[in-house]
């Protein structure tokens, strides 16, 4: 079981929160519907809810962690995070999810007619199962 100071160590150093950003975002933002037409207001709610959001998410991922990794597991995943390559990889991936979404929108029909191709391979071999 990881220590809280070494989870939280991790996660600061990896910048972690910046990877749960739109889920922050998305909770916050849901929130702020209540105050259309103040963009002044918006902003300084979505300001001060997004740090609360924040908060209780690095609780969260600090409870979990704590729970299913060693204190050495969380040294070598700070090693990790702080190699260079790692960190281009976390630059990349809006970049990735931006080609990946549409990619997997293309797919979704193509996935659809195996699945269906197989379904009818697999009642074929196991007929009355």
């Amino acid at each position: 079981m990881a220590s809280r100071t070494k989870v939280q160590e991790f996660i600061e150093s990896s910048d972690m929160m910046d990877h749960y950003s739109t889920l922050v975002d998305a909770l916050v933002q849901r929130d702020g519907s209540r105050f259309p037409g103040s963009k002044l207001v918006y902003d300084e709610f979505f300001k001060r809810s997004n740090l609360i959001v924040q908060k209780e998410v690095v609780k969260i991922l600090c409870d979990i962690y704590e729970e299913i990794l060693t204190d050495k597991e969380v040294d070598e995943l700070i090693a990790i995070h702080s190699s260079p390559v790692f960190k281009r990889m976390i630059e990349l991936i809006p970049v990735i999810a931006e080609k990946l979404i549409p990619a997997i929108e293309d797919i979704e029909e193509l996935i659809e007619g195996k699945m269906d191709k197989l379904i009818e391979e697999i009642d074929q071999e196991f007929p009355g199962e």
